[in-house]
C-alpha cells in the first residue's frame, strides 16, 4: 500500500512539473515573432532563464496567436493531457475547449501551491522544458522543408535540406548504442558515417548556427562522452580505468580515439568552444598514454589520480597522474 501511495505522489509531481515545463515554453513561444528564422528562435528558446519582462507580459505581448508557433503549442497540449489523464481528477470534466482545460489545471496548480518549490521540483519542471526543445526543432524543420518556407532560415535550402539528412543518420547511429561503454564504437561509426558529409558541409550554404551544431553535437560529443567516461572510471582509480578503458575504446583503441580526434580538429572549422573541448579531451588522453595507461600491457603505477574537470564545460580538463 505505502509503495502504492508513493508511486502515486511521485506520479503527480512529475505530472506538476511537466505542467510548469509546458508553462514555460509556452511563454518562451511567445518571445517569438512567426518571421524569426529557426536558428534565432532555437537561440532564443534555449535560454530557459531569459523571460520576458513582466509589463510585456500584462499587455499581452506574449500571448500566443494563430500560427505555426501557436499551432505546435496546442498539439503539445493535446499529449500532455494524453499522457496525464489523471490531471481531469483534478479540474473535473473534459471541456469542449482543451485549452480551457490546461488553463483549469493551471490555476488549480497555482491555488494547490504552498509557496516556493524545492529544487527537486524545479529541476524536473527544467527537465520537463528542455524535453520541448527539439520536439519543436523537428516540428519547425519540417514545416520550413514541406511548406518551402526557406526564409525561416539563415541556411540555404541545399544547406537545410543537408542538415536534415544528417540529423536522420545521427539519429539511425544512437539507436543502436546503449551505453557509455559503447563510445568507442559510437566515434567510429560517425566518423566513418558522418565526419565526410560534414567536412564539406559549409559548401551546401548551411548557416553558422546549424554547422556547429552538427560539428558539435554529431562529432565533438561523442568524443566528449569518451572523455566523461574516462573521468568517471579513473574515480575508481587505476586497476578500474585500465579494466574499462580497452572495451570502451574499441575497435579503434585509445590511440586510434586520439588519432581521429585530431584528424577532427584539421579538418572541421571549430569555434572557440569547440576548440576548447577538444583540446581538454587531447589533454586527458595524453596524459593517459603519457603514464602507460590505456596502452597494451601497460599497468600505470599509480600514486594517486587527480582529476581536473573544467567549471564551464563540464569536460575533462586534464587527468594529472601523480605517480
Amino acid at each position: 500500500m505505502e509503495e502504492q501511495q508513493n508511486k502515486a505522489a511521485e506520479e503527480a509531481v512529475l505530472m506538476e512539473a511537466a505542467r510548469d515545463g509546458l508553462g514555460h515554453f509556452q511563454l518562451k513561444l511567445g518571445m517569438l515573432r512567426p518571421e524569426m528564422t529557426i536558428e534565432e528562435q532555437l537561440q532564443i528558446l534555449s535560454k530557459y532563464h531569459d523571460i520576458p519582462s513582466v509589463e510585456s507580459i500584462k499587455k499581452g505581448e506574449t500571448q500566443l496567436k494563430a500560427g505555426y508557433i501557436n499551432d505546435f503549442f496546442i498539439d503539445q497540449v493535446r499529449k500532455f493531457f494524453d499522457k496525464f489523464p489523471k490531471a481531469y481528477d483534478l479540474i473535473g470534466q473534459k471541456q469542449d475547449d482543451i485549452m480551457l482545460d490546461y488553463a483549469a489545471l493551471g490555476i488549480k496548480y497555482h491555488l494547490m501551491s504552498s509557496g516556493e518549490k524545492d529544487k527537486s521540483f524545479r529541476e524536473k519542471a527544467i527537465k520537463a522544458y528542455y524535453e520541448y526543445l527539439p520536439l519543436y526543432e523537428q516540428y519547425l524543420l519540417n514545416y520550413i522543408r514541406d511548406n518551402k518556407n526557406y526564409n525561416l532560415t539563415q541556411s540555404s535550402p541545399e544547406g537545410l535540406d543537408a542538415y536534415i539528412e544528417l540529423n536522420k543518420q545521427h539519429e539511425e547511429i544512437l539507436s543502436g548504442f546503449d551505453g557509455p561503454l559503447s563510445s568507442g564504437k559510437l566515434i567510429n561509426a560517425v566518423m566513418d558515417t558522418l565526419f565526410p558529409k560534414i567536412k564539406n558541409l559549409k559548401e551546401t550554404g548551411i548557416s553558422e548556427y546549424y554547422y556547429n551544431r552538427a560539428v558539435s553535437d554529431m562529432i565533438i560529443g561523442k568524443f566528449k562522452a569518451y572523455g566523461f567516461l574516462l573521468v568517471h572510471m579513473a574515480k575508481g582509480g587505476a586497476m578500474v580505468l585500465q579494466t574499462v578503458i580497452e572495451p570502451a575504446s574499441e575497435p579503434l583503441g585509445m590511440n586510434g580515439i586520439y588519432n581521429k580526434l585530431l584528424e577532427v580538429e584539421g579538418s572541421l572549422d571549430l569555434d572557440a568552444y569547440e576548440k576548447k573541448d577538444v583540446a581538454d579531451i587531447k589533454a586527458g588522453i595524453e596524459a593517459l598514454k603519457k603514464n602507460n595507461i590505456g596502452q597494451s600491457g601497460g599497468s600505470g603505477c599509480f600514486g594517486a589520480l587527480l582529476l581536473l574537470a573544467s567549471a564551464v564545460t563540464g569536460l575533462v580538463a586534464s587527468l594529472v597522474i601523480i605517480l
